[in-house]
């Protein structure tokens, strides 16, 4: 299999390698990496680490599934979480390290990337590879700004329109209400 890793230099920033590809362990499943976009993350990435493969959001195929994993099946087309470990819960620096594309976790500019099963959502058949790929980030730069820096939702009622939601509820156009909570 190929990947690129940051080199730590100006130039070449990225060398393309090979490595041999895993096989998913419990709770784990193996993804081909069909897309991948680029994100201001990733530059600042790339510009601080070396010897990591880089890039955060990325979308593909189910390769291989890890004992224990339901609700998938080899071929499956699914997207990536940008942060596969914090699926709920309060925010803690254990689930920060799962951040795909940085230190201690391989990013999705890959060939095939091992990911946790819980960190992944099927992507509607109406949707591309491509299109899925730019939806890790913008959901959570949404919910940052929403919630983060500007807690402005905190106790009100708020509206969001979007496309797609992602995680399990991963669908087709709708609004919906949602009651925010500190």
């Amino acid at each position: 299999m190929r990947r690129y890793t940051l080199t730590g230099k100006e130039s070449p920033r990225l060398a393309l390698d090979t490595f041999e590809a895993a096989q998913p362990g419990k709770g784990m499943m193996s993804v081909d990496i069909k897309a991948a976009s680029l994100n201001y993350r990733d530059l600042i990435v790339s510009r601080q680490f070396s010897a990591v493969v880089p890039l955060s959001d990325g979308a593909g195929v189910v390769a291989a599934l890890g004992e224990g994993v339901e609700g998938f099946a080899l071929g499956d087309r699914v997207v990536i979480g940008f942060m596969p470990g914090w699926v709920e819960g309060e925010f803690s620096p254990a689930k920060k390290a799962t951040s795909l594309g940085g230190p201690g976790m391989d990013g999705v500019l890959t060939e095939r990337l091992i990911v946790s099963a819980t960190g992944v959502a099927h992507i509607p058949d109406s949707m591309t590879f491509e299109e899925a790929a730019t939806l890790p980030c913008a959901g959570v730069t949404a919910w940052s700004a929403l919630f983060e820096r500007r807690p402005s939702c905190l106790g009100k009622q708020c509206c969001f329109s979007a496309r797609v939601a992602f995680r399990s509820s991963l669908c087709s156009s709708r609004r919906w209400p949602a009651r925010a909570s500190s």
